[in-house]
């Protein structure tokens, strides 16, 4: 038997040590991935929860903060904008703040935005442009209409068929079953004619508020 000499003996041990090295490095990359690949299944085969579509909020406008025809006119626009960001994201909060409990407009579209909230319903589209064209005082006080030329396109409701009434509860009609509800045809057609809606604003202690909307 040969002997070994106290340099071969340290190469031997160095490099018994490197693929020890290396071998706890693939068991340490092998249980990754294996956590990985359960944290994975897991996530399948958790219960499937209805997306909400990730869309950026508009920007809250700086001409809310005057109580004059801009702020009124500056509200109006802006609650529009809100309508859709609200029916695709499901966040509802800076659409109500807006959107007086008064008026059936707000309460409708509020809680259309808190069902998408719930995963109950879905909205594809609705996009819209809105520009003010004129604002006329009232005889109330703070009290603005304002008019708005408005433009969207499509907006489809998709919803389960659980979260569907059986019957309209007014008129014990059957309520058409399925899914992908046209709730708004659209006209963002360049050639056809925007809408004009009246939205009547008043400020006070809280700011502005959305009391009524309405065709013009």
């Amino acid at each position: 038997m040969v002997g070994l000499t106290r340099t071969t003996w340290r190469g031997l041990t160095g490099r018994a040590r490197r693929r020890d090295r290396l071998a706890a490095g693939v068991a340490g990359a092998a249980l990754v991935v294996g956590v990985l690949t359960v944290a994975a299944f897991a996530a399948h085969d958790g219960p499937a929860r209805p997306a909400t579509v990730a869309v950026s909020a508009p920007a809250r406008p700086a001409a809310l903060e005057r109580s004059d025809e801009r702020g009124a006119s500056a509200a109006a626009v802006y609650v529009l904008e809100l309508e859709p960001y609200g029916l695709l994201s499901g966040d509802w909060h800076d659409f109500a703040a807006l959107c007086s409990t008064a008026s059936g407009w707000c309460r409708d579209k509020t809680t259309s935005m808190r069902l998408v909230e719930a995963g109950t319903v879905r909205y594809a589209g609705c996009a819209m442009r809105a520009e003010a064209v004129r604002t006329t005082p009232t005889d109330a006080p703070d009290t603005f209409v304002v008019t708005v030329a408005q433009r969207q396109e499509a907006c489809v409701r998709h919803e389960t068929a659980s979260s569907r009434p059986s019957t309209d509860p007014p008129t014990g009609d059957p309520v058409p079953g399925g899914d992908g509800v046209d709730v708004y045809g659209g006209n963002d057609d360049p050639d056809s004619p925007p809408d004009l809606l009246d939205i009547t604003v008043r400020h006070g202690g809280d700011g502005w508020q959305v009391v009524r909307a309405s065709l013009a």
